[in-house]
């Protein structure tokens, strides 16, 4: 028995070993950044700057770029120049665009609706060519306008190039300025910032997942956008909301999209915590190893002496903290029901928010039945292991007015 205890032990310190070698190896990548990396974090409501590291920098803001476009479409929009179900026309430079592309095909159409959501999940080039030619006759004559925006903004260091974000020389912007972007777009087009927590949609019937896993997993995150060329690095432009209040975090030049994504939960952590928000004690997931069906949480610093001590009195560590969730491929999904609506953008907004409080290899799927003369549209997330399942539906049945119903898989 004392060799088995002895051997609990030894596994368990070696897990919290590693956890600490990961925390203290981003710890290293901070601290002897590059000259890619820069970031911000502003208090959503004042503007005031709560953390800045070389968030004045000149820098590469890849496809950050493409929240511009949005909000120039949005200004569209507004106007009444253009509308959610207007059909925009493919041209033969929006479909020479590099990945990552939609796919969409020369002389063809896709609807507004449809590009928009295309930017914020898979970041759609040839879309964002699409729109840019829409709004302005040319990609060239589109970026003019994207600058001249920037400026009434007051973003004083930002030129636009390119209405995607893929390379060039002489588009660059700044941590500071892209805060100052997502910041005006919140609180100017509050009406169309949702579609920035969108997690799939689905385009001539194939489901589109997002890139931006913290709006994901991130307690309270609503979005905004990922971005990577090789010359920034990985970026990220997020906003969350607790408690009434809203924090923007920007980070350029990470090293990976893993570390990126965990140092932009730490400084909206950090955020939170200077505007009086107390934290959220969850687990923050990070990506498995490719080809694995395992999502790994990556563990704070603050719950290592707990796992320690969790390991020393036998016990498995607390629920939220550093936790492996598994969804085997031998076994047949289950699947969670969160209404019927009639029509799919509300279908897919209600299936979406249910996501998130899932995770792992589930995904969004939409049915349709007829129910008399009436159409009406099933929201559901799929792809959940039995335990999920009742997790899920007992997570949202807190939720006022959320129902959930659980579908057990065929035989």
């Amino acid at each position: 028995m004392a060799r088995r205890n002895s051997f609990f032990f030894s596994a368990v310190l070696a897990a919290v070993i590693a956890c600490v070698a990961i925390f203290f190896t981003a710890s290293a990548h901070a601290s002897k950044v590059d000259e890619r990396y820069g970031a911000i974090v502003m208090d959503g409501a004042s503007g005031d700057v709560l953390h800045a590291q070389n968030a004045d920098e000149t820098l590469y803001p890849a496809s950050l770029t493409k929240v511009m476009t949005l909000y120039l479409t949005f200004d569209a929009l507004e106007k009444g120049t253009l509308k959610l179900d207007t059909r925009l026309p493919v041209s033969d430079n929006a479909v020479k665009q590099p990945p990552s592309k939609l796919g969409v095909r020369r002389g063809e159409t896709i609807r507004v609706e449809d590009a928009i959501m295309a930017l914020v999940t898979k970041s759609a080039n040839d879309v964002a060519v699409v729109l840019a030619e829409a709004l302005a006759g040319s990609e060239a004559a589109f970026t003019a306008k994207m600058t001249h925006k920037a400026r009434a903004l007051g973003m004083k260091s930002t030129t636009y190039r390119t209405a995607s974000g893929l390379p060039d020389p002489d588009q660059v912007s700044t941590p500071r300025d892209q805060a100052v972007l997502a910041r005006a777009l919140i609180r100017n087009h509050s009406k169309y910032y949702h579609y920035f927590s969108t997690i799939q949609f689905r385009y001539k019937g194939k489901p589109v997942t997002t890139h931006n896993r913290v709006v994901q997993r991130y307690d309270g995150a609503d979005g905004i956008k990922t971005g990577y060329i090789k010359a920034s690095g990985f970026n990220l432009m997020a906003s969350a909301r607790r408690e009434g209040k809203r924090v923007i975090v920007v980070v350029f030049g990470g090293p990976s999209s893993t570390w990126r994504d965990a140092h932009v939960e730490d400084l909206m952590d950090m955020g939170f915590s200077k505007m009086g928000v107390a934290p959220v004690q969850t687990a923050l997931r990070v990506s498995a190893p490719k080809g694995s069906n395992v999502a790994v949480a990556r563990t704070k610093p603050e719950s290592i002496d707990s796992l320690i001590v969790a390991a020393r009195e036998q016990k498995a560590p607390s629920k939220g903290r550093a936790v492996v969730a598994a969804n085997h491929p031998s076994s047949k999904p289950w699947t969670i029901q969160v209404g019927a609506y009639g029509n799919r953008k509300a279908a897919q907004n209600a299936a979406g928010q249910a996501l998130k409080s899932v995770g792992g290899n589930a995904e969004v799927q939409i049915d349709t039945v007829k129910k008399g003369s009436k159409q009406l549209y099933r929201a559901k997330v799929t792809g959940l292991t039995e335990d999920q399942a009742h997790r899920a539906c007992k997570t949202l049945a807190r939720g006022k007015g959320s129902s959930c119903q659980i579908i057990q898989p065929k035989a």
